[in-house]
């Protein structure tokens, strides 16, 4: 999957705003237009937070990942 900056995104926003189709923007940003329609509900429910790369994977502790071990094994 592509990798898209915020400003990018942002643009693709801002045109499909100014009363064009999920597809007229798809096809002027050489986009699919299932990935507009995502980003722009995305954007619509969490504003610019919705549409932002998440950087940082979780991180868990040792203690964390022992006890999701057995809690598997326990069937809980």
């Amino acid at each position: 999957m592509a990798k898209y900056t915020l400003d990018f995104k942002l643009s693709v926003m801002a045109y499909y705003q100014n009363n064009h189709s999920y597809k007229r923007t798809a096809k002027h940003f050489g986009l699919d237009h299932k990935t507009v329609e995502l980003w722009v509900k995305l954007y619509q429910a969490h504003g610019i937070d919705g549409i932002k790369r998440r950087r940082t994977k979780a991180i868990y502790d040792t203690t964390f990942k022992l006890n999701a071990v057995q809690q598997v094994l326990l069937g809980k």
